[in-house]
């Protein structure tokens, strides 16, 4: 039965191999959205917020998309990073692009994982950003568009 205790339950336990099973088990049962919808408007704190924003993120529709959105610009950077999860699992296309956005977000985890997911889905598209990665704050950022430039080279 997929209801709001039991969905809250696994979302607020410890790792994400659970997490993910009840995602993708559910992931076409209209309930899911109903429940995610829940846990995202209510107080629940950011780690169930976080599987709620991945969950919506791979469900299709106006509604999810729309909660999605919010889940990108949360002031949580996990639930950020658990949405572009979600849209990076999705095959939604259009929601890939939600994601240019948060190469230039304040944090550099952030960054790198837009810059990741983009890489993968938008490989030309992204390349207009690399100027502005090249110096980004972050090494780590810096050294991935170079690594990224370098192979791509070949």
């Amino acid at each position: 039965m997929l209801e709001v205790f039991t969905v809250r339950e696994c979302f607020i336990a410890h790792g994400d191999h659970a997490q993910r099973e009840l995602i993708k088990r559910h992931i076409q049962d209209p309930r899911l959205m109903a429940v995610c919808e829940i846990l995202c408007s209510s107080s629940e704190p950011v780690s169930v917020k976080r599987w709620a924003y991945e969950a919506l993120a791979q469900i299709p529709g106006r509604r999810a998309g729309a909660l999605t959105q919010l889940g990108l610009g949360s002031t949580h950077m996990t639930v950020r990073l658990h949405t572009m999860i979600g849209i990076a699992h999705s095959g939604i296309g259009a929601r890939i692009d939600w994601l240019f956005p948060l190469l230039s977000d304040e944090s550099g985890g952030i960054r790198l994982n837009a810059l990741e997911i983009l890489i993968c889905h938008r490989p030309r598209k992204v390349r207009a950003y690399f100027g502005a990665l090249r110096n980004d704050k972050k090494a780590y950022i810096r050294d991935k568009v170079k690594k990224i430039e370098q192979i791509s080279k070949f």
